[in-house]
């Protein structure tokens, strides 16, 4: 049941990053804009989370790959927020 869950989390949280993003790109405004993809990247922090958690529990043996994609796409991110706002 605990791994149900956490499996369940990391699903929705993977999904809600592009997901975001997709949402975002459609609004009327580069604020609009920004905060979805802030919002993705709040997403994105949360999938490492639980990455983390689900390494910790003995579900997982090694996210180093993840996390290194992860730091890629936060970097993105950062970059396309940082264009938005300023």
């Amino acid at each position: 049941e605990e791994r149900f869950r956490l499996c369940d989390q990391l699903s929705r949280a993977v999904i809600s990053i592009p997901s975001n993003i997709a949402e975002g790109s459609g609004r009327n405004s580069e604020a609009d804009f920004a905060r979805f993809l802030s919002m993705a990247r709040g997403s994105l922090f949360e999938t490492m989370t639980q990455l983390e958690i689900a390494k910790r529990q003995g579900y997982l043996t090694d996210i180093t790959e993840a996390e290194e994609c992860a730091n890629s796409i936060r970097k993105i991110l950062n970059s396309f927020i940082t264009k938005l706002t300023t």
